[in-house]
């Protein structure tokens, strides 16, 4: 047996593995290949390694830490990729590391076979973009604006332009949740279902999708903007409202949020809630919020996990 299927069937059936977590994002840290140019979160075989690779980006101030992926946890953790925009795995043994591909551990399952009139919702290269923005953003405790950093910021204004997103409503009633940071309020949205079921752990919200270009309709009153991911990578978008297309693919500009907690495990960890008794008033206007009802009728399906083993 190659040394390659060795790895793929210790990912898919063996131990216990472990994962580096990021301090800034809530989401496996992420790197890309200079050479190959994938982008890989970085699996350790066990926690001996996995200590020694904690010791070495903590050296170089990035802020990272282990989680333990136990075997039920590993389909949810490898279709997160995915949707995160990451394709390879760098797996480090003692014996030297081996890149693997996303696509050679699951199997994707092909968007055209889902049911007619169902929604595909996910940004894997805005979501990719914004792990590698805060990553540098918040990285040694410093938060500068470098040209790296405006290149990223860049990039993710033209990605986030170009999608789709869920945006939460309260499922009795007709509030929706917006989160303070600092004095300011933020309407929270979401790349895909599985962030978004992150932060409705409560089962009291519902799913709306909503395209870029909408998004200022769909802003109420009191918030300034929208937060991506707001139980992971927990970004900060500013919205104009005055020229609809503008204010999304032009006109949103980033800024650092709140320092995010860490979590435990993949996926996991403390942050942000809908803030009680707020939002309840504004609501989308009627023709938006009719047009965006008829597109969650379709929405559960098609979003549910995507893979196949």
């Amino acid at each position: 047996m190659s040394d390659a299927i060795k790895i793929l069937t210790r990912l898919k059936e063996g131990e216990d593995l472990y994962v580096l977590m990021s301090g800034c994002t809530r989401n496996p840290y992420v790197e890309c290949d200079p050479e190959t140019f994938d982008d890989y979160v970085i699996i350790l075989l066990d926690a001996g390694m996995a200590r020694a690779e904690l010791e070495r980006l903590h050296k170089a101030r990035i802020p990272v830490s282990m989680a333990r992926m136990v075997q039920k946890q590993r389909m949810v953790f490898y279709t997160s990729l995915y949707t995160m925009g990451v394709n390879a795995m760098l797996v480090k043994e003692r014996e030297g590391s081996t890149l693997i591909q996303v696509a050679d551990v699951v199997k994707r399952m092909d968007p055209s076979q889902q049911k007619e009139g169902t929604v595909w919702i996910e940004n894997p290269q805005l979501h990719l973009t914004s792990l590698y923005f805060m990553q540098r953003m918040r990285s040694g405790g410093k938060m500068e604006m470098t040209e790296e950093l405006a290149q990223l910021q860049e990039e993710m204004s033209v990605n986030f332009g170009r999608g789709n997103f869920l945006v939460p409503l309260q499922k009795e009633g007709k509030g929706i949740p917006l989160i303070r940071m600092g004095e300011e309020k933020y309407q929270p949205v979401f790349t895909d279902i599985l962030e978004f079921q992150k932060f409705n752990r409560g089962n009291v919200l519902r799913p709306v999708v909503v395209s870029a270009d909408r998004i200022p309709q769909v802003l109420v009153a009191d918030a300034c903007g929208v937060v991506l991911n707001p139980m992971g990578v927990n970004v900060p978008l500013r919205i104009e409202r005055g020229n609809k297309a503008s204010a999304v693919s032009g006109a949103a500009s980033t800024k650092p949020g709140p320092e995010p907690g860490r979590g435990s495990e993949p996926g996991q960890g403390s942050g942000p809630g809908p803030e009680p008794g707020q939002g309840s008033e504004p609501k989308p206007e009627p023709e938006t919020q009719k047009a965006a009802d008829a597109e969650q009728d379709a929405l559960p399906e098609s979003a549910r996990t995507c893979l196949c083993g």
